[in-house]
């Protein structure tokens, strides 16, 4: 999911349902924007609902990520255990790259 600018991707709302992560699950997501990814947030659940005081971040090798030439973003869960998970993706690329700004 985007936003209309294409500056922000998400994997699927944060309340949910959120994407099953089961060990050695990975995911080839198409970010869709408009440049490569400057930041990205991982965040894990041990139930599908998205609840806030269900999500802690990702660390180690729960979430495993790089970023490639082609759009994808690809996310692995490296460990032995199961999890429900929310990604987000953001680029400093501005809404509209014409726009210079001027002072």
């Amino acid at each position: 999911m985007n936003n209309d600018a294409h500056t922000q991707y998400w994997t699927t709302p944060v309340t949910g349902p959120l994407l099953h992560f089961p060990p050695q699950r990975i995911y080839e997501l198409v970010h869709g924007l408009r440049a490569a990814p400057t930041h990205v947030d991982i965040n894990l659940s041990f139930v599908e609902s998205g609840d806030k005081m269900n999500l802690a971040p990702s660390s180690g090798n729960q979430s495993l990520w790089h970023v490639d030439k082609r759009g994808f973003i690809w996310l692995k869960n490296d460990s032995c255990a199961e999890f429900y998970v929310h990604l987000f993706a953001s680029t400093d690329l501005p809404a509209d790259p014409t726009d210079a700004g001027s002072d």
